[in-house]
C-alpha cells in the first residue's frame, strides 16, 4: 500500500485501524491526535466523541498490534513534516487536513484488489466485496469470538447505534455454531482418542480394548 515517490498517506494504517477496532469510517475520518492514548495505564486506547453514550464520548481499546500501528504512523507522519499537534487529524490528506469519507473507501477498494491479485497468483479466490463497512462487520464477528459473546462489551466498543448490526451478526454466528456443532463434536472426541490410545489406533482395536475390561471396569466409568 506504500506509493514510492509519493507522500506519506498511511493507506495501510487506514486499512488495519478499519479492520482491528470497528470504527465507522466518518468516525476514522475525525479522530484527531489528542483523542489517542498510547500510554495509558489502563491500556492503549482513543476516544470518539460520542453523544450517545453517557459521557459523551466511546472508549475504544486498541490490540497490541493495533497499539504498534499507530506509534508508527504517528512516528512516520512526523518525520514526513505533517502536522501532529493534539488537534490534528491522525488520517490527514495531502494538505494534512481532514480526509474524505469517500478516499477511505477508495483505499479500501484498492487495498482489496491488490490482495484479491495476490490471492490469484497464489491459487487462492478473490475477496469479498471490501468496504469500510464489511470489515466494520467482520471485526464485529471476531470480537465476538475473542470475548465468548460479550455483547454488551463489544456493542460499547463498537457504538451503541449500531446494537441491531451487532445483535444480527452475533445471531448469525450462533446459528453457525449450531450447524457445526456436531462436527466440532466429533473432531473434540477423536483428538480425545488419538491423546489416549495413540495415532495408530484403529477403531477395531479401541473396540477390542473395551471389550477385553471388566464390566466392574465400564460400569465405574460411566
Amino acid at each position: 500500500m506504500s506509493v514510492v515517490g509519493a507522500p506519506y498517506a498511511g493507506r495501510a494504517f487506514v486499512v488495519r485501524v478499519l479492520g482491528y477496532s470497528g470504527v465507522r469510517n466518518s468516525e476514522l475520518c475525525d479522530l484527531r491526535i489528542g483523542h489517542v492514548r498510547l500510554h495509558d495505564p489502563g491500556g492503549a486506547r482513543f476516544n470518539i466523541p460520542d453523544a450517545k453514550t453517557e459521557m459523551g464520548v466511546r472508549v475504544v481499546e486498541m490490540s497490541p498490534d493495533l497499539a504498534e500501528a499507530f506509534v508508527a504512523h504517528l512516528d512516520r507522519l512526523r518525520r514526513a513534516g505533517n502536522p501532529t499537534g493534539l488537534d490534528d487529524y491522525v488520517v490527514q490528506n495531502t494538505r494534512g487536513g481532514r480526509v474524505r469519507r469517500q478516499r477511505i473507501a477508495e483505499i479500501i477498494r484498492e487495498a482489496a484488489t491488490q490482495a484479491s491479485a495476490k490471492r490469484e497468483q497464489q491459487g487462492l479466490p478473490q475477496l469479498p466485496r471490501t468496504t469500510p463497512h464489511s470489515l466494520r462487520r467482520t471485526y464485529i464477528s471476531i470480537a465476538l469470538l475473542a470475548n465468548n459473546f460479550e455483547v454488551k462489551w463489544v456493542m460499547s466498543q463498537v457504538g451503541h447505534a449500531d446494537s441491531k448490526m451487532t445483535l444480527d451478526v452475533y445471531a448469525q454466528l450462533e446459528q453457525r455454531i449450531k450447524r457445526e456443532h456436531g462436527v466440532r463434536f466429533d473432531a473434540i472426541i477423536r483428538a480425545a482418542e488419538e491423546q489416549m490410545h495413540g495415532d495408530d489406533m484403529s477403531g477395531e482395536d479401541v473396540a477390542e480394548t473395551d471389550a477385553s475390561r471388566s464390566t466392574s471396569e465400564r460400569d465405574e466409568d460411566e
